[in-house]
């Protein structure tokens, strides 16, 4: 896949973190993680192009696989 610059459906975005006092709430039995790492495969670049067997709704957000840090969980969140 090119990238967007050359045509292609990808482009990759330094954006700056939001103030801590512009994010919403936690619900109750949801968690916040700041995310690490983030991964975008073959799958989700055939969503993008339109030819995967399922079509998300647009628009979306590619990629479904991360790894972070928890940094808050609402209060009906289970710790163990």
């Amino acid at each position: 896949t090119k990238p967007a610059s050359e045509g292609g459906v990808l482009a990759v975005e330094d954006t700056a973190p939001a103030p801590s006092s512009s994010l919403s709430s936690v619900p109750s039995a949801g968690v916040r993680v700041k995310v690490a790492a983030a991964a975008v495969n073959f799958a989700d670049m055939l969503m993008v192009q339109g030819q995967y067997q399922e079509k998300p709704n647009l628009p979306f957000v590619p990629g479904g696989e991360f790894s972070g840090l928890v940094t808050e969980v609402g209060v009906a969140v289970d710790p163990k």
